[in-house]
């Protein structure tokens, strides 16, 4: 195997807290030189998709992209039982 002898392009770091603009950074250091603090703005910024009735949060989710005709339904439901073994509201 052939190693480039650059600088390391790995990291990462730790986003503390809960979805819809309440994530912060355990340290704001860049990955592979890049601001890790914008992405995190963006994702802040998500509003929380609606819940159809009798639905669960992942349900609704996973259902939309069937709906849009991105994903048959098969693979939704795999994406669904996975949400549920898994206990995702």
């Amino acid at each position: 195997m052939r190693r480039y002898p650059g600088p390391s392009y790995q990291g990462h770091t730790n986003i503390n807290g809960t979805l819809r603009a309440h994530m912060t950074l355990a340290a704001n250091a860049p990955i592979c030189h890049v601001s890790v603090q914008n992405y995190l703005a963006r994702l802040n910024a998500v509003n929380e998709m609606p819940v159809a009735p009798g639905q669960t949060h992942a349900q609704t989710a996973i259902l939309a992209p069937v709906t849009a005709g991105r994903v048959t339904a098969a693979l939704a439901q795999t994406y669904i039982h996975t949400a549920a073994a898994y206990h995702c509201p």
